[in-house]
């Protein structure tokens, strides 16, 4: 028997269910080879501990205690999302709307510095366009 078919039935030789001429061929063969027989200690052992986690009885409680913090959790995250949302949709709100006030409080009081400082000058100089009023050093230059 070679390495490669002794892996290949090594489950259904630990399960009980392989022929008798095969169990003596693998006996036979996990006797010569260190490999197979580390391979077959390792999945024997491993069942074991499978039969054994399959007997361990569990804690009746264990799932009340469970679930009752699931709950509290569940609890919990609902009034954080509101929370969340809060923060969310409100903080930017107030942030938008204490930047469009400052815009207009920038303004209003702009315009009340305009207001304060303009001169008593007459209606007739105060309606004429400066951008329209060519500059006096283009005919000093010519």
């Amino acid at each position: 028997m070679n390495c490669t078919k002794c892996s290949e039935i090594l489950d259904e030789y630990l399960a009980g269910t392989l022929k008798p001429e095969l169990s003596a061929q693998l006996i036979q063969h996990l006797n010569h080879c260190q490999r197979c027989y580390d391979l077959y200690h390792l999945l024997s052992h491993t069942q074991e501990l499978i039969k054994e986690e399959k007997n361990y009885s569990v804690n009746p409680f264990l799932t009340e205690r469970i679930m009752s913090q699931l709950e509290h959790q569940h609890s919990d995250y609902s009034e954080n999302r509101l929370i969340q949302l809060v923060h969310k949709v409100a903080r930017p709100a107030l942030i938008a709307a204490s930047m469009i006030l400052a815009v207009f409080t920038g303004i209003a009081a702009g315009n009340l510095t305009v207001r304060l400082i303009k001169p008593n000058l007459p209606a007739e100089l105060i309606l004429i366009n400066d951008n329209e009023i060519e500059a006096t050093y283009n005919y000093l230059n010519d």
